[in-house]
């Protein structure tokens, strides 16, 4: 006789089955706890829900089990992949993690391990279960606890360790995203109030360069400072550029990842989605107004999002090779990048104009692994990207320095946003703490014959400065709507927003050198200043 209760024939197995869901919880939490070495706050809120959801499917089953148990196993499931997220990222799921899925691939280094998850994530999330026979008084016992505990774990502030909050914070962000988008939208704004006539001039441009010089733009994919300033030596030849070049200490990233980090800096401004154009002045405008010739380098041909979102850029010309791609994830090596770079470089030197080139490096994107070189034995990830990443442009700088180039070239060497602190940055750095898994400080040099070696703290200040503070620096001007200013105006600083990291709805200040959320009510006035920029940079 069939029945909706929970039933099955061999009883011993399904409570073993049920057993091993409710202990594969804990298997990624004591992961991140232990080996991430993150909170023991997560180890609490996954016991807190283990019981709920116990409880809950208790309850349900007295009645229904296809309905108790498909409870049982999209909650589960949904926690364990919050989870395993954490374990492998640091930070439960994110707003920019799920925009970002189109460039999935782009984490093919860890592909096998992330495989081998979502395997068990399923089998473990739906096994079987059984319903416990807990009398109706043992059952209002066990509710009363898991209230008192909640009640605790939100009066302690502990609430955001929960996999299941975080789930209903993302849907909050979600709609919160919708709204600003629909309110941008409905605006009609007529004025550009973000233009300006000018890049104003701080600084006098250095004898020692020649008027108009050709300028090279690197941008390293997720590269943070305390990579450079390792005592371990992964990056020997950076460190070296730092020190003979001008160079900025607690200068952070603005945005992140990579589609709203590039047209940020070269924009001087924020994004609100990965492809939006912005029909606003660019560094590579302002260069074309001034006679140069402008180039972007393509290393990831083989990616049409990429290529697109480079072509809205409005560069002369995008360079690429397709016989080059040796690199992971379909893209350029480093080595052949800086190659490439150089060659390109030559090339244009010939052209009747001075060019500003700029290029995007791809071999240190997390989760790869170094190509051509390891550190040591290789057993970090993290610090043989980088290691091999010093290695190319150590020798890409050497090359540089022994051409012609060296004598009329201005290198800006910089990385589009820091390194994302996932496991194997936590791996590499497990002291080192940092308030956000996006947000850090990153390098700026500037590097030329004949320069004097200084460095200047930017205070906290960030990428948005990069544009402006370049033209400052080379004395090239013209009209702009750059939220950013440079870097030279210390005491004179105008901009209210080379303080404030936005992505998404995410926002923090990190004003003084320190990363810490906007005040309520700078946060409401900044949130309907970018909804303006947004709106504008589209007409």
């Amino acid at each position: 006789m069939k029945s909706n209760k929970i039933r099955v024939r061999d009883k011993k197995s399904t409570y073993v089955f049920t057993f091993l869901k409710y202990a594969f919880m804990l298997v990624f939490p004591i992961l991140a706890v232990f080996i991430n070495r993150m909170s023991h706050s997560y180890l609490l809120l996954v016991c807190a829900e283990a019981l709920a959801v116990a409880i809950i499917t208790n309850i349900l089953g007295r009645t229904k089990y296809f309905i108790a148990y498909i409870f049982n196993s999209l909650v589960l499931f949904l926690i364990n992949i919050q989870f395993a997220v954490l374990f492998f990222g640091n930070s439960f799921t994110t707003i920019i993690m799920l925009d970002n899925t189109d460039s999935i691939k782009d984490l093919w280094g860890k592909f096998i391990y992330y495989g081998i998850a979502i395997v068990f994530l399923i089998i473990f999330s739906f096994l079987p279960i059984r319903r416990f026979n807990i009398k109706p008084l043992g059952e209002i016992g066990i509710i009363v606890c898991v209230i008192a505990l909640y009640v605790f774990i939100i009066l302690t502030n502990r609430i955001t360790f929960s996999p299941i909050y975080n789930t209903f914070d993302l849907c909050r962000q979600r709609i919160s995203i919708y709204k600003t988008q629909k309110s941008v939208e409905a605006m009609s704004i007529t004025q550009n109030e973000f233009l300006r006539d000018e890049v104003k001039n701080y600084i006098e441009k250095p004898n020692e360069i020649k008027n108009k010089p050709n300028v090279i733009l690197i941008l390293t994919e997720g590269l943070s400072e305390n990579v450079i300033e390792d005592s371990r030596n992964i990056t020997p030849n950076l460190k070296a550029l730092e020190k003979k070049s001008i160079s900025f200490t607690n200068y952070y990233n603005h945005t992140f990842a990579t589609y709203m980090a590039l047209s940020g800096q070269l924009y001087s401004g924020y994004q609100q989605n990965n492809y939006d154009k912005s029909n606003f002045t660019s560094i590579q405008d302002i260069f074309k107004q001034n006679g140069y010739s402008t180039t972007m380098i393509n290393t990831e041909p083989k990616n049409k999002e990429f290529s697109n979102y480079l072509n809205s850029f409005n560069f002369d010309e995008i360079v690429t090779d397709t016989s080059k791609i040796d690199g992971m994830a379909d893209s350029i090596s480093d080595k052949s990048a800086y190659k490439l770079l150089l060659n390109t470089a030559k090339t244009k030197s010939n052209g009747s104009k001075p060019f500003f080139l700029s290029i995007y490096t791809f071999g240190t994107h997390t989760s790869l692994d170094g190509v051509y070189n390891q550190y040591k034995n290789g057993t970090n990830n993290f610090l043989d990207r980088f290691y091999d990443l010093d290695i190319q442009i150590g020798t890409f700088i050497k090359a540089f320095e022994q051409s012609d180039l060296f004598d009329n070239t201005v290198l800006i060497f910089t990385a589009d946003h820091c390194s994302y602190q996932d496991t194997d940055f936590s791996n590499a750095y497990p002291y080192y703490r940092r308030k956000s898994t996006v947000i850090d400080t990153i390098p700026l040099m500037i590097y030329y014959k004949g320069v004097t070696p200084e460095t200047y703290d930017a205070l906290g200040r960030n990428s948005l400065d990069m544009a402006p503070t370049v033209l400052d620096f080379l004395d090239l001007s013209g009209k702009n709507s750059f939220l950013g200013e440079s870097l030279f105006s210390f005491g004179e600083n105008t901009s209210i927003y080379n303080t404030v990291f936005q992505s998404y709805s995410t926002y923090y200040s990190t004003k003084n050198k320190k990363i810490k959320n906007l005040p309520v009510g700078e946060s409401d006035y900044i949130t309907s200043q970018i909804e303006k920029y947004f709106y504008m940079k589209t007409k």
